[in-house]
């Protein structure tokens, strides 16, 4: 049997803005967005902080766990600088302004603008606070940033101090939100609180031989008066409050008050499960329509605990089970995700999170990627939820940037990891700005692999340890664009002086900005069962919403190929996707952002091969010597295939510049 020849394009690569805010729905002004997001009970939350108007210089804390104390009381803990960045005693609503997934809460349209003007501030009375260098240390009080230089004065965004000097570990939510980090080789679990005589730092100090200290405030005529109740000091040292802890051989117990009126909140008693209601949800399986299907599985949209489920990122373990990490901070589990099941059930693992946008799995693990850092988020007692979250790593810089997204993690075949950074930004970059970033296996090191990326998206094949990125339309980046990408790169967006001078890789191929204006992750279909395009990479494209089949033709002497659009009909917001190795089939996900034609809020998919449909589209574009050569995986009409009138061919240029896009160029330039 033969099909009928349709006239096709191959077209080439991808494009337009992973930018800013997500999309409308029902908006809800009676209660402040703040009040909607914080969740109740729960020890902490994610946000950048900035207190620069409060007296202290240039205190910004790009990232920082935020403790409510009870009484209307906050502590902003710095994850980078381990130290207390501010804490104040709230009017209302803890900040003034809101972070893009607070602002949007659980689904509005409310943008924040690119920059850091429309950052979260604390909102009431200001305690006390710190400047911009390390909480604590080693030997003589030191109030100085090690870190290497920014790349402006006042951005200080540049990853965590050298991890020799300090360390953070990670949060035990067991203990009520107990923090580990280590100061020269010492061990310290710290923990926050509002009690009966004030608010308390409460701190169990392993053995040390060397004295340690503690920069508990900035001091000036009014700096608070703590005391200290252990082996420890409270002094004056360079104009700062701090707290001396001599060399000890055995674990200290010690207790840094800020003695002030409040109304303490008794906590909450530990329980065996946090969130112990699971959400039942049928499925439908759909056999009908095209060559390709798309079957919606529900989330839990409508669940006891009122989060937002704004779904960022998956991934499957071996048995089938989904974990779903929401930008919201969340990660959710799955389970039922396999042929013949009738319904999916999910559960919560983990809040707390800073704006995730990326999950992988690594042996089993969940590796999760936000603006905080990596985290390997544990579940010690194994009751079905996380009570541990280490910070694998932390030596990737993060600006206060409100669209220095986490955008994509990747983990390769070796176990080291893969994220990137965007280089659109609407004030001042970070040193790995516009990049490709390799964490390494132990999450010690952090090495740059490519760069001249303006809000780039990631793909990795574990078979031929390749490595690929879509890339937005914008400045300096005429279309969107494909790349295959090389070690040591550059490709085309400057984020950075020196990139003016460099070298411009080009992509593997473009895309027309009608056909792809928004490139999202790319998929590999390994292991897969999704018929001809097993094993093929996959890319999904934001605005509009579809799947492209990605041709690469890549040897000794060329880079190029191009893509076909798949003959499937979306409605969704792609983002993200994964293989489900107990029923090989592709699952999509994303959450509706600024600039799609997409007109769902946010969803989670799998799209299943039809067998009893004709496969009309290309699954192999080459350019040879005298064309472009095709195959199918039907047999084709003859009449039909050697007419030239079945063909539509045409050609033109970009051009990178510092505008926005790019027109088509004829060979002449006009």
């Amino acid at each position: 049997m033969t099909m009928p020849f349709r006239r096709f394009v191959v077209l080439a690569a991808i494009a337009s803005v992973f930018a800013c805010s997500l999309a409308n729905a029902k908006k809800s002004e009676a209660i402040p967005p703040w009040n909607q997001w914080i969740e109740p009970d729960f020890p902490f939350f994610s946000a950048a902080v900035d207190a620069r108007e409060k007296g202290v210089g240039n205190n910004l804390t790009p990232r920082a766990l935020v403790f409510p104390l009870g009484d209307n009381h906050f502590l902003a803990y710095d994850l980078d600088l381990l130290r207390v960045a501010v804490a104040w005693k709230a009017k209302g609503v803890p900040f003034v302004n809101a972070s893009m997934s607070v602002n949007s809460y659980p689904y509005q349209l409310k943008k924040v603008g690119g920059g850091q003007k429309a950052l979260p501030k604390p909102n009431g009375e200001i305690l006390f606070q710190n400047g911009i260098y390390p909480g604590v240390g080693s030997g003589s009080p030191n109030f100085t940033d090690s870190r290497p230089p920014p790349p402006t004065e006042t951005e200080v965004g540049r990853g965590g101090i050298h991890p020799q000097q300090a360390r953070f570990l990670g949060i035990d939510i067991q203990s009520g939100g107990e923090i580990e980090y280590i100061v020269a080789n010492t061990r310290i679990r710290e923990s926050f609180g509002l009690k009966k005589d004030g608010l308390t730092r409460r701190l169990k100090v392993d053995a040390h031989k060397k004295p340690l200290y503690l920069v508990l405030a900035k001091e000036d005529a009014d700096h608070p008066k703590f005391i200290c109740r252990g082996k420890g000091s409270i002094e004056s040292r360079k104009g700062h409050i701090v707290c001396l802890l001599p060399a000890s051989s055995k674990q200290e117990k010690i207790s840094l008050v800020l003695p002030l009126t409040g109304n303490p909140t008794k906590p909450s008693e530990p329980s065996a499960k946090r969130w112990e209601k699971e959400i039942r949800l049928p499925l439908t399986e759909k056999t009908e329509g095209g060559p390709l299907n798309f079957e919606p599985i529900p989330l839990p949209l409508d669940n006891p605990y009122k989060r937002g489920i704004r779904a960022a990122g998956i991934d499957f373990f071996k048995d089938g089970r989904v974990a779903l990490v929401t930008f919201d901070g969340d990660v959710w589990m799955g389970e039922g995700l396999r042929l013949g099941s009738e319904e999916v059930k999910w559960s919560r693992f983990a809040s707390g999170l800073h704006e995730p946008l990326g999950l992988r799995l690594r042996e089993e693990e969940i590796f999760v990627f936000d603006r905080n850092g990596l985290w390997r988020l544990h579940d010690r007692d194994s009751n079905g939820e996380a009570d541990y979250h280490e910070l694998y790593c932390s030596q990737i810089d993060q600006t206060a940037e409100t669209r220095e997204f986490a955008s994509a993690l990747e983990v390769m075949k070796d176990g080291s990891f893969l994220v990137c950074k965007p280089g659109q930004t609407g004030s001042t970059i970070g040193r790995s700005s516009g990049a490709i970033l390799r964490i390494s296996t132990d999450g010690r090191k952090v090495t740059r692999l490519a760069q001249g990326f303006r809000q780039p998206y990631l793909g990795y094949d574990p078979v031929t340890d390749q490595i690929a990125a879509s890339d937005q339309q914008g400045h300096f980046v005429p279309s969107t664009p494909v790349d295959f990408v090389k070690k040591g790169a550059f490709y085309g967006h400057p984020n950075e002086p020196a990139d003016k001078d460099r070298l411009v890789s080009p992509p593997l191929t473009w895309i027309p900005h009608q056909e792809c204006g928004s490139g999202a992750a790319i998929i590999w279909m390994r292991e897969s069962k999704m018929g001809p395009l097993a094993d093929q990479p996959i890319l999904l494209s934001f605005n509009p919403p579809r799947l492209f089949q990605i041709h690469a033709e890549i040897n000794e002497f060329v880079t190029q190929g191009g893509v076909t659009p798949l003959p499937l009909a979306l409605d969704d917001p792609l983002l993200k996707g994964a293989i489900n190795p107990a029923d090989g089939l592709l699952y999509l996900t994303g959450f509706n952002i600024w600039g799609t034609k997409a007109k769902g809020k946010t969803f989670l998919g799998r799209v299943r091969p039809n067998p009893k449909h004709a496969w009309t589209t290309p699954t192999h574009a080459q350019v040879a010597k005298r064309g472009i050569f095709l195959r199918f995986a039907t047999p084709l009409n003859l009449e039909s295939a050697s007419k030239a009138e079945s063909y539509e061919v045409r050609r033109w240029n970009y051009k990178r510049t510092p505008n926005y896009g790019s027109p088509n160029y004829k060979l002449d330039e006009t």
